[in-house]
């Protein structure tokens, strides 16, 4: 019974991603003899292919997810959004799934995607980021206007991946850290006149929601020469929009961690130290560090 239902599941699996294969040649609009270059196979190996009669190697599926900038994981699932997918083929490359294109959804500041992005890159190298970033059809041409917007279920799904692949928090919360290698140069402008924590911190507060995200209110509980203490919690336009105080997830929180640390060093050459003492995704009703 076993080795039937295995038998079977295998077949459907096979089905599914010569549909989606098929789907993915009608959509690039390319030949057949094209589209199996971009396998990196010959003509007759794909048509046998096409016909079930043979089956694709991993290397293979590698390459063709390469020629399509597609993560390899899209192809075994097939969620792949085809509409994007074609925009970008035809040079589009600017283009991301719609889900994340919502319009009333834009709020948080493509800026923070892109630090994500070049930490990955400056910690994994760029492959390694191209293969997380296509895991969600994102292309890194998509970062050439920081300033603009973009829904934060990008984010959530993109440190989710992370976690997914086996990162710390503390590693979340360096990505977030690397905000000052990454736009550093926007932030001194803006800041550098400080000479004190103190200062730094409350520009910081005003800083946070016009240049990451309006999801998000931060208000400043106490301060003194040395440190700070920060209340965090969305805002009722986008509790209303998503229908749910947990915009976000917990790895956002942590990634808001690492870019609230990383204003320090615009007056001294370390990292700021954090304590969490509250999490909105852990049950309190704000986040506090």
């Amino acid at each position: 019974m076993n080795d039937v239902t295995q038998s079977e599941k295998s077949k459907d699996f096979d089905a599914r991603l010569r549909l989606t294969l098929e789907k993915l040649r009608v959509v690039t609009g390319v030949s057949a003899k094209i589209f199996a270059e971009m396998f990196g196979i010959s003509s007759l190996r794909y048509h046998n292919i096409r016909c079930g009669l043979e089956h694709p190697s991993t290397a293979e599926l590698l390459t063709l997810a390469s020629s399509l900038d597609l993560g390899i994981d899209l192809l075994f699932s097939g969620k792949i959004d085809f509409n994007t997918l074609a925009r970008q083929f035809r040079g589009e490359r600017r283009i991301i799934p719609e889900k994340y294109q919502v319009v009333n959804h834009q709020l948080s500041r493509v800026r923070g995607i892109y630090t994500i992005y070049k930490s990955l890159v400056m910690n994994q190298g760029e492959s390694y980021a191209a293969a997380v970033f296509g895991g969600f059809q994102v292309l890194p041409e998509f970062f050439e206007s920081l300033d603009s917007f973009v829904s934060p279920l990008l984010g959530s799904d993109l440190l989710s991946e992370m976690t997914y692949r086996g990162m710390t928090p503390g590693q979340i919360r360096q990505i977030g850290a690397h905000n000052y290698f990454v736009n550093g140069d926007t932030v001194n402008r803006r800041m550098a006149h400080h000479r004190t924590p103190r200062g730094l911190y409350e520009e910081m507060l005003g800083q946070l929601p016009k240049q990451y995200d309006r999801i998000f209110s931060y208000s400043l509980q106490k301060l003194t020469d040395s440190g700070c203490t920060i209340h965090t919690a969305p805002k009722e336009e986008p509790v209303e929009i998503f229908k749910t105080r947990m915009v976000g997830n917990r790895e956002i929180c942590l990634f808001k961690q690492g870019v609230a640390i990383s204003f320090l060093p615009i007056i001294q050459n370390r990292l700021a130290s954090i304590t969490e003492s509250r999490c909105l995704y852990k049950g309190d009703s704000h986040c506090a560090y």
